[in-house]
């Protein structure tokens, strides 16, 4: 016997049932790992945003970095996608993250500002 009629439409495309079709959706963006070899500037006439990976390694880097990288995105008009930091997920797995998180959000909300 063949199976039953479905009783829902079936998902959008994209597969995923809670995101919105197609000609819904507000904004698509879309970006690299870093600059892939070129300047910054010529990568933000390509991109609109881009992932730091520097961030999983760093250790030492103080707001005042994040706060000279947020002002350098804002004048590219791109977004940044950070890998959080190692001490986080490596050095403490996750847990306590009141003892490590305070200082990676100081940092990490230089850019959301």
């Amino acid at each position: 016997s063949s199976p039953p009629p479905p009783t829902s439409p079936p998902p959008p495309l994209g597969g995923c049932p809670l995101s919105p079709p197609l000609g819904e959706m507000e904004k698509v963006s879309v970006g690299t790992t870093g600059w892939v070899g070129l300047n910054s500037r010529d990568y933000s006439r390509r991109y609109d945003v881009v992932e730091f990976n520097w961030t999983f390694h760093e250790r030492d880097e103080s707001t005042e970095q994040f706060r000279h990288v947020a002002a350098d995105l804002k004048d590219l008009r791109l977004q940044a996608v950070l890998k959080v930091s190692g001490l986080a997920t490596h050095e403490h797995r996750l847990r306590s993250p009141e003892q490590w998180w305070p200082g990676l959000w100081a940092k990490y909300s230089e850019l959301h500002r």
